[in-house]
């Protein structure tokens, strides 16, 4: 499976909360207490040779 041209994928999942967040642009809403993780994206999902 390759990338699809142009289209540049995310690095890592924002998840607040406990929730995976989608689509998320900088002006996500944050609350002071709200518990941020940023979990990377690894593998390419292909199968080994």
């Amino acid at each position: 499976m390759q990338p699809v041209a142009g289209k540049i994928e995310p690095a890592v999942r924002v998840v607040v909360n406990d929730v995976v967040q989608q689509g998320v642009t900088p002006t996500l809403p944050l609350k002071d207490g709200d518990r941020v993780a940023f979990v990377p994206i690894v593998g390419g999902g292909g199968k080994s040779p």
